[in-house]
């Protein structure tokens, strides 16, 4: 009733609560109405904000009783029902990006971000070759089912792989033949059990269009090709040492750093180990790691202005088949002036579980 004396009336204690609270409002133009009944009830106009106290919401749904704005249509008239639903909404963790901020591309089969509201990746299935956009689940990993709905029997392949940074540097691939391959007609395509982006090594190539003119950072977590003789590029555009471009790379000299004016570094990998790759230069010179520790040789470098070739050189040569997960580029050097290296490394393994 308007001097507040109910049929039932049950307060939740908010001390020690550290979800944010809501408190949401409702009438029914019924006496004693059924609270489960959801039909029974319109929601009011107005609101209490978040993390009202009870005695200020409880005030509200009264208030509602003499509006003559429709707030509440009876505005008094019996017979009437009034309900207060407290529900909890966990806060939002931060996410890699979120800490790390100003990324120039970011890709990954992960959200990096809390507040990015895009798709993941558009994925094409060579059945019909329709395209869908797919988003994250709601832990915020790429929507396998999505995929597996998209694509049935088919085969998919990623088509665009959205950028997460917020600066649209989208890596894309419209020839069907050179698309990397996310779904294998089963199942999504997955390397110590989270999804992977699939290069064959012949013709696949991604492509983005981030300018990276400052001070370079990027990092990598992929599964390195068989080590047959050739060389493969697993990343094509950032430059890190002597000429034009440099490039992470693999033949049967191991995992190296390369570029026009020669060839850097020396840490032999085994085909088919997962790799997290963290590339920076400082301004006069560069330095690779691999899973957390850094590989001799690098010498000092140039900074690049171009964007990324992601499974092979520009335009396709010297493809690679490696199997892609993560990719993000910072123009500016994350090792100084705070060590945010060792913070993005660590987030990385965590979730992928690369090395211990």
């Amino acid at each position: 009733r308007p001097d507040g004396d109910g049929y039932a009336e049950s307060e939740v204690s908010d001390v020690g609560e550290t979800d944010t609270i809501n408190r949401t409002l409702y009438y029914a133009t019924k006496f004693e109405a059924d609270p489960d009944t959801a039909g029974d009830w319109t929601e009011y106009t107005t609101q209490p904000a978040d993390n009202a106290t009870f005695a200020t919401a409880k005030a509200a749904l009264l208030a509602g009783l003499n509006d003559t704005d429709a707030t509440a249509e009876t505005r008094g008239t019996l017979p009437l029902s009034l309900k207060m639903v407290r529900t909890t909404t966990a806060p939002v963790t931060d996410l890699l990006l979120d800490t790390y901020t100003g990324s120039a591309a970011a890709f990954s089969v992960r959200k990096l971000d809390k507040d990015y509201v895009g798709y993941c990746m558009k994925v094409r299935e060579d059945s019909g070759d329709t395209e869908a956009d797919i988003g994250f689940d709601g832990s915020g990993n790429l929507d396998t089912s999505a995929i597996a709905t998209h694509c049935g029997s088919a085969n998919g392949y990623v088509v665009t792989w959205y950028d997460q940074s917020g600066n649209t540097n989208n890596a894309t691939q419209s020839t069907a033949g050179s698309q990397p391959q996310i779904y294998n007609g089963t199942a999504v395509i997955t390397v110590n059990g989270k999804p992977a982006a699939r290069f064959d090594g012949t013709n696949d190539y991604i492509k983005n269009s981030a300018a990276v003119t400052q001070a370079t950072t990027f990092v990598m977590v992929n599964t390195w090709p068989a080590q047959d003789g050739d060389t493969h590029i697993m990343m094509d555009g950032i430059n890190f040492t002597g000429g034009r471009q440099g490039y992470v790379m693999d033949s049967d000299s191991g995992v190296r750093l390369f570029a026009d004016s020669g060839i850097y570094g020396t840490d032999p990998m085994t085909a088919g180990d997962q790799t997290l790759s963290t590339g920076i230069f400082n301004g006069s010179s560069s330095t690779l790691r691999l899973n957390g520790s850094a590989v001799s040789g690098i010498s000092a470098g140039t900074q690049g202005a171009d964007g990324q070739t992601l499974g092979s050189g520009v335009n396709g040569g010297l493809p690679s088949d490696m199997d892609l997960q993560e990719f993000i580029v910072w123009d500016s050097d994350q090792s100084t002036p705070t060590d945010n290296r060792t913070g993005i490394e660590t987030d990385i393994n965590t979730y992928f579980s690369i090395y211990t």
